[in-house]
């Protein structure tokens, strides 16, 4: 009979800089999960795909992922495992996970083998011209206030969610209402600023959208998504608040985890013949 597995001692993976220690976590989260703690020591950002299979016998409806650890990053493949991609920048260390069912300890040892790494240097991520250079600028120079609306709601779609712009003066203060049903129900209400990088979003606009959760039932979370950044007093009532924050750096890395430049491409395409047209025109 072969050696059992201890379960307090981790898994470690070293793939090209990435350094991914892989754990048993009985009590620590809500439900037992299998934790990943990843780090990049390499010089250049890249992008990370961690692939990690499932017990053959293990249901994949019963995996479950975190709404504070990249739960938009993960997916779970009809191959019988769970995928996690992230963009990692040098020296950058990230912990996620994934959520399990089980009630014995052998069942938890089926867990532990080790994940399978793929790195690729970002400027190699794409094969879209326009990959390799930041997003969001170009998304403040040409996108108008509905059309950044539109964008988001496009990416989140892109990233699982089922989404519902609004319009007109009747949606008080609520952009995009989001929602998804693969697990267990969630709703976002999402509150969109596409701001120049020097003008930031105060603590004024935090408290005003903090009551957006009280507008509609079942509201799990509010989120304010700016192409700028949050003022130290905006993030500290968001904290107090619990409204979540995405600034322009994250909204960045969201666009390169979910390979959504041709999103941006589109959109910016769509400007662009819109205004030759319009020139036309006048």
């Amino acid at each position: 009979m072969g050696k059992k597995r201890d379960l307090s001692n981790p898994i470690t993976s070293e793939h090209s800089g990435i350094h991914v220690q892989k754990s048993f976590q009985p009590q620590k989260y809500p439900l037992p999960a299998i934790q990943f703690q990843i780090r990049s020591t390499r010089s250049e950002p890249v992008q990370l795909s961690l692939t990690d299979y499932l017990p053959t016998d293990y249901p994949q409806d019963k995996v479950a992922f975190h709404p504070q650890f990249d739960q938009e990053q993960w997916r779970v493949d009809t191959g019988h495992y769970v995928n996690y991609t992230c963009r990692l920048t040098p020296g950058e260390s990230v912990t996620t996970l994934y959520g399990i069912t089980v009630t014995t300890i052998e069942e938890a040892r089926e867990f532990l083998t080790q994940p399978e790494l793929k790195i690729t240097p970002l400027a190699q991520s794409s094969n879209h011209t326009a990959t390799t250079s930041p997003c969001v600028p170009q998304i403040i120079e040409h996108l108008d206030g509905y059309e950044f609306e539109q964008f988001i709601g496009d990416l989140w779609t892109q990233c699982g969610w089922t989404t519902t712009v609004t319009s007109g003066s009747n949606d008080r203060g609520v952009d995009i209402r989001a929602t998804r049903d693969d697990y267990y129900p969630r709703k976002q209400l999402i509150q969109v600023k596409c701001y120049d990088a020097s003008n930031p979003v105060s603590g004024p606009d935090i408290q005003q959208y903090a009551s957006l959760k009280l507008q509609t039932n079942n509201v799990d979370e509010v989120l304010i998504i700016t192409t700028s950044r949050f003022t130290k007093p905006a993030t500290e009532l968001a904290r107090d608040l619990n409204v979540k924050l995405i600034d322009g750096q994250i909204l960045e890395r969201i666009i390169a985890d979910q390979q959504a430049h041709d999103i941006v491409n589109r959109f910016l395409t769509q400007n662009q013949n819109r205004a030759r047209q319009f020139n036309y025109i006048s």
